[in-house]
Parts: structure tokens; C-alpha cells; sequence
């Protein structure tokens, strides 16, 4: 009887542990530093991207202040402008280098990084709602370019441009 709960206590110690450290949420983050590069490695849609830093983890951002037509979204389905949205993402983020900037909420509800996206020293955020791609969205506390992102809307409504171009009675 000794043998075999030995033998049982050798077979259940490897699986207990992998449960113990499995469930542990001790698993690796993306580092939040201002002065670091990231690799932008997956567009999810228009706002969301999957980035990679220095020691190769990576993690979902959703950018702050500007919400683009949702295109995977489980009870909205695809929006208009939605897939532009993340054709453009792609275009000017797919496997560059870019610099990230927080505000004081540094995750959202879901957990993912909130950040300002700058690519070679352009404000990626700010991009998407001048080019009528997105529009001004902020939740507390992150209001840093609250009135910025508001003007860059409104003139991208009076000229039509993107979402703010689509005829809305179709």
C-alpha cells in the first residue's frame, strides 16, 4: 500500500503544480514605459492593436480618446467604415515601430493597455479621427486631448470626410 500511494503522490505532484502556477495570474505583461519602442505585431481593428516589447511579450492596446465602426464586435456586428478603419490601422501600424504615451487609467475594464500611439512622432490617435476614420471617445480619467480630439472631429464632420461622409439614410 505504501508503494502505490507513493507512486500516486509522484504522479499528482507534476499536475498539481502546473494547476497551481497556471492559475496563479502571474503570467508576463508588456512593460509600460514612455521611453520604450514597440513593435506593433497584429491590427485587431481600427483601435486595437496587439503589441510586442523588447523581451518578446506581447499584449492587446486599445487607444484612448478615439473609437473607430467596430468590425468583430459579438453584438454589433461589422459597422460601416469599420474595415477602412482597420485598412488604414494597417496601413500606417502593421509591423512598425511605435511609441506609446499613458494617461493616468492605464488599463481599461478588459484589461488591455490604454495608450497614445505615436509613430515616427505623429500622434497615431489624432490621425484617425483628422482622417474621419474614428471619433472622439473618452472615459474617466483619461481627458489629456479631450478638446484637441473634439475640434479635429468637428471639422472632419463639416468636411464630410469618412465616417462623417456616409449617408446616413441608407
Amino acid at each position: 500500500m505504501n508503494s502505490s500511494l507513493t507512486s500516486f503522490v509522484k504522479s499528482i505532484v507534476p499536475i498539481a503544480l502546473i494547476f497551481v502556477f497556471s492559475c496563479s495570474g502571474n503570467y508576463k505583461k508588456i512593460e509600460l514605459n514612455e521611453q520604450m519602442l514597440y513593435k506593433v505585431v497584429r491590427i485587431v481593428d481600427g483601435d486595437t492593436y496587439v503589441l510586442e516589447d523588447d523581451n518578446g511579450t506581447k499584449e492587446k492596446i486599445r487607444i484612448i480618446g478615439a473609437d473607430t465602426p467596430e468590425t468583430k464586435h459579438p453584438k454589433k456586428g461589422k459597422e460601416p467604415y469599420g474595415p477602412e478603419a482597420t485598412e488604414f490601422a494597417k496601413k500606417y501600424l502593421a509591423n512598425k515601430v511605435v511609441q506609446l504615451k499613458f494617461e493616468k487609467g492605464k488599463r481599461d475594464r478588459y484589461k488591455r493597455v490604454l495608450a497614445h500611439v505615436y509613430i515616427n512622432n505623429v500622434h497615431f490617435n489624432k490621425m484617425l479621427i483628422d482622417s474621419g476614420y474614428a471619433k472622439s471617445s473618452f472615459y474617466a480619467p483619461n481627458y489629456a486631448f479631450k478638446e484637441v480630439f473634439e475640434a479635429c472631429e468637428n471639422q472632419a464632420k463639416q468636411s464630410n470626410i469618412g465616417i462623417w461622409g456616409i449617408d446616413k439614410e441608407n
